[in-house]
């Protein structure tokens, strides 16, 4: 037996289903690189359960339809035995039901004419594939380059680059946190951000943002807010300068930065993210006294304050009172955790949509808020399990189809797209939840503001940030 085209026509298969939705609209070009990259799966499941029929077929004695009847019939019953659900054996259950597929495709598949040893079809599929990978390594890499000073030079006193500050060596981010303090309410804010560059290590960091917090009286204020930052230190300015103006500038924020740069390997940073935040909040701890101790994370940031905790008595034997995280990593045991014990009423999961229609029920008893959005793909893609595990029920909307394999790449693509949202143009989808913060902020720090109210000061906020970002990037574009 010489074998089948089956390699053909399962790439064809796999470039079918490429155009399943997924959490995302894809453009045209995002299009191309996923039904390559489909199609290269197709290829490569069809050629090696051809090769698999091929051996098998000269070992039975019925050759061929017993070949493929017992790799499909291997295939049925992992299926019917949801073996894909599995911790361990989902992986191999997943290549059996792929290989039961691609063997009965191959009964209709034309036999080869000749025993071709090599087939350009895999082989230009994977070019293909990794093509598209170097282009969004690329891509990657060009968002991060090096970016200016912030271009508004103002700095309170009360913020870190004031007047007599201990802080020096901020970049970008650093400069961008500390002058978006609110003025004109009733005291000024207290923002300190610390910098790599400010010190030598962590320890030496953290200390530095302590004292630099005590200087400014951050301590005599009723709440100090840990900002965990992202990737490059960046933190959102719109909950910041919410919560400034909900508390009318009775609070203080600081920042530790861990990293200074953009990197497509920010899973490997969340160690070091997560201890500047296990050593911050210890120096912290002490000295807040009746201060009320909180959390602000979002993304990699909330995954990184959260990594420190093995469930909320933990956080709250820490003094934290309060923690607001926004689009936690499906990779966050903590939020997992939570998520499927889903009985400690301290913890509110909050959807996007819940939370514009109206704040939610019992909300005054949950102190550790997790606001998410269904179509995000930071918070449901489960990396490179999705090749072979089919994802928990609550991940993602209803309706949404998992494909081994092509699955991961719309995800991958998918996450590329949902963290690249525009910085002047506020939307509700993907990684942005800027337009829910403002009121997600009223609930999670409790508040307890009328909704209109809070409405007006977020478009207020929204619309100020709006305006800082369009200069900014006229001032990249200026540099350029």
């Amino acid at each position: 037996m010489s074998g089948r085209t089956t390699t053909r026509y399962m790439a064809a298969i796999g470039l079918a289903l490429s155009f399943v939705p997924s959490l995302m609209r894809r453009s045209g070009k995002e299009q191309v690189l996923v039904s390559a990259a489909s199609a290269a799966l197709g290829a490569g499941a069809g050629w090696a359960t051809e090769t698999v029929v091929v051996q098998l077929a000269r070992r039975f004695a019925h050759g061929e339809t017993a070949a493929r009847l017992a790799i499909a019939g291997a295939g049925a019953g992992a299926a019917v035995a949801r073996l894909d659900r599995h911790p361990r054996w989902a992986p191999v259950a997943t290549a059996l039901r792929v290989a039961g597929i691609a063997s009965l495709v191959g009964w209709v598949a034309p036999a080869q004419r000749r025993v071709v040893r090599f087939d350009p079809l895999p082989l230009g599929a994977a070019v293909a594939l990794g093509a598209g990978g170097w282009g969004l390594k690329g891509q990657l890499k060009r968002r991060g380059r090096k970016t200016l000073d912030y271009p508004f030079a103002e700095y309170s006193a009360s913020v870190s680059w004031g007047p007599s500050s201990l802080v020096s060596g901020l970049d970008f981010e650093g400069q961008r946190f500390v002058a978006g303090a609110v003025g004109g309410l009733a005291i000024d804010p207290v923002r300190v951000f610390v910098g790599v560059k400010s010190a030598a290590d962590v320890a030496a960091r953290c200390e530095l943002a302590v004292a630099e917090l005590d200087r400014l009286g951050g301590f005599s204020r009723s709440r100090v807010i840990v900002c965990a930052a992202t990737l490059r230190g960046y933190v959102n300015p719109i909950p910041i300068a919410s919560e400034e103006h909900l508390s009318d500038g009775d609070v203080a924020h600081v920042c530790v930065q861990y990293f200074d740069r953009r990197t497509p390997f920010l899973w490997r940073l969340v160690p070091r993210a997560a201890q500047t935040h296990r050593e911050l909040m210890a120096r912290l701890a002490p000295q807040a006294g009746a201060t009320e101790l909180c959390i602000y994370g979002e993304s990699l940031g909330a995954w990184a304050s959260q990594r420190p905790y093995e469930d909320l008595d933990a956080v709250e034997a820490q003094g934290v009172r309060r923690a607001l995280w926004v689009g936690t990593p499906y990779f966050s045991a903590l939020a997992r955790r939570l998520k499927r014990a889903g009985d400690d009423p301290r913890a509110l999961f909050l959807r996007t949509s819940d939370i514009r229609v109206a704040d939610p029920e019992g909300a005054e008893a949950a102190r550790y808020v997790f606001l998410e959005r269904l179509t995000d793909p930071v918070t449901v893609f489960p990396g490179v399990e999705a090749l072979w595990r089919r994802p928990r029920a609550d991940a993602g909307p209803r309706g949404l189809r998992w494909i081994p394999g092509i699955s991961f790449v719309q995800g991958l693509v998918d996450l590329i797209k949902a963290t690249r949202w525009t910085a002047d143009e506020p939307s509700s989808e993907g990684h942005d939840y800027r337009i829910e913060l403002p009121l997600t902020v009223n609930v999670a720090y409790g508040h307890g503001r009328p909704r209109d109210e809070v409405a007006r000061l977020g478009q207020e906020v929204l619309e100020t940030e709006a305006e800082r970002a369009r200069l900014v990037r006229d001032a990249r574009r200026a540099s350029v």
